[in-house]
């Protein structure tokens, strides 16, 4: 608690107060022996050769950066810039993944792979329907597509307008035939809501959000977790990343739910602004309509809870 109400703070005072300035460069020396720079629009973290550049207006991240500082040269492939190793997250570009070798155009920050995390439980076949809901710019709609094959559909939701360019290039530039693309927000019910849209991984819906941004809030479109499946088809599994939103969703799909009992669920379960965190309320919601759900350990900072469906 203590470690959130500090991390509170830095944020209100934002990335060009001085105080936040120095906290934060010697936490970075202290740490991991970095030097950081903050200039014009941008953060700059570097450390022998090396260097990491996000938008000062991502702030909020900045600690998982430090933290992960060398792990992130350990997931995405670098680019040479005047012979240094750089990872440029401050403007939009193909970035590519180390392990698999798959190259994603993505808006700012790049995706976090955390597909074994959300299909522990639930491995997706080919042939089934899949819900991608908070699909960024499609990383795990990639994964899922491959999954469940030219017979199955995945939806990929996606409200923020800047991430979700960046889901259809992706889209085209895998050919990814069974992917359908949708900007909306999935909600507790049908209609219009305010969202932050800052191109990165945490845009989310404005009400639910711990750190939001009213200078990129705009409206969108929703739909309910039930008007969904009417327009897209009902899923065999749905993941579930929406920056706590995930609440409301699965408040307002409960009668739904108890009538089709054969949907899976993996929700990132999200820091609500009173401190708590959303994996209570949506364990006991779905514990109330027969759900088996188990929560993760923490990863990276990241929660997740994994509901299997009573099935009937």
């Amino acid at each position: 608690m203590v470690i959130q109400t500090a991390k509170d703070w830095i944020v209100s005072r934002g990335p060009d107060s001085l105080i936040v300035q120095s906290i934060l460069k010697l936490q970075a020396r202290l740490k991991k022996g970095l030097d950081l720079n903050f200039s014009g629009s941008s953060i700059t973290l570097s450390r022998k050769g090396r260097k990491i550049i996000i938008q000062k207006r991502h702030l909020v991240y900045l600690p998982l950066f430090i933290n992960g500082y060398d792990e992130a040269f350990q997931l995405f492939e670098p680019v040479f810039v005047d012979g240094i190793e750089t990872l440029d997250c401050s403007v939009p570009a193909l970035r590519t993944y180390r392990g698999s070798g798959l190259s994603l155009y993505c808006a700012s920050l790049p995706e976090e792979d955390s597909i074994d995390m959300y299909t522990q439980f639930h491995k997706p076949a080919p042939g089934e329907v899949i819900w991608d809901v908070g699909a960024n710019s499609g990383l795990t709609a990639y994964q899922f597509s491959k999954a469940v094959g030219s017979g199955g559909r995945v939806i990929a939701w996606e409200p923020d307008p800047f991430n979700f360019s960046y889901l259809l290039k992706n889209i085209e530039l895998h050919s990814l035939n069974n992917v359908t693309a949708v900007n909306r927000a999935l909600a507790e019910s049908t209609g219009t809501a305010l969202f932050d849209m800052d191109g990165s991984t945490g845009a989310g819906l404005s009400e639910h959000l711990v750190y939001s941004d009213e200078a990129n809030r705009s409206a969108v479109e929703t739909l309910s977790f039930e008007d969904g499946c009417a327009q897209y088809g009902v899923p065999a599994f749905v993941k579930l990343d929406i920056e706590g939103g995930e609440v409301g969703v699965i408040r307002g799909a409960l009668p739904f739910l108890k009538e089709n009992r054969n949907i899976d669920f993996s929700i990132e379960a999200h820091r609500m602004r009173d401190g708590s965190s959303t994996e209570g309320p949506v364990t006991s919601l779905l514990s109330s309509v027969g759900y088996s759900v188990v929560s993760s350990k923490d990863v990276y900072g990241q929660q997740f809870l994994s509901a299997t469906a009573p099935r009937t």
